[in-house]
């Protein structure tokens, strides 16, 4: 008999359906400490925590929080300059990894030489290779 009342506390009806656009048990999943909290919580929680610090203490809390607040936002923009930057940074690198345009003019006398020193040394294989087989024989 509880469990069917506590399940029927917990109903939705259509009209809540369709003014939240919600379908189910939306409600149960909310904190329950926000349904609870009322202005006057929040009173007695300032007035505890003046009682615990003092007045004169509570400035130079306050200052202080703002102060770290400050840095914490500097730091955090530093580390996404610096993100931006590496990936900037590497984004560069990597055109510049691309193959380089060739010179036509430098690369035409170093294709012919090199072509010349392939020609040498396939001579001298044959060469080798003839008097290896004239040898044998």
């Amino acid at each position: 008999m509880r469990a069917l009342r506590r399940y029927a506390s917990r109903s939705i009806s259509a009209a809540d359906c369709r003014r939240t656009g919600t379908i189910g048990h939306d409600r149960d999943r909310r904190l329950p400490m926000l349904n609870g909290l009322q202005p006057w919580h929040l009173i007695i929680l300032v007035i505890v925590v003046v009682l615990l610090f003092g007045a004169k203490r509570l400035p130079d809390a306050a200052r202080s929080i703002g102060k770290s607040m400050k840095i914490f936002r500097a730091e955090t923009k530093d580390m996404k300059d610096k993100d931006e930057e590496a990936s900037a940074e590497h984004t560069e690198n990597a055109e510049n990894r691309a193959l380089p345009a060739a010179k036509t003019q430098n690369s035409e006398p170093q294709v012919a030489e090199l072509q010349r020193q392939l020609d040498e040394l396939k001579k001298q294989q044959s060469t080798t290779s003839e008097q290896a087989q004239k040898n044998a024989t």
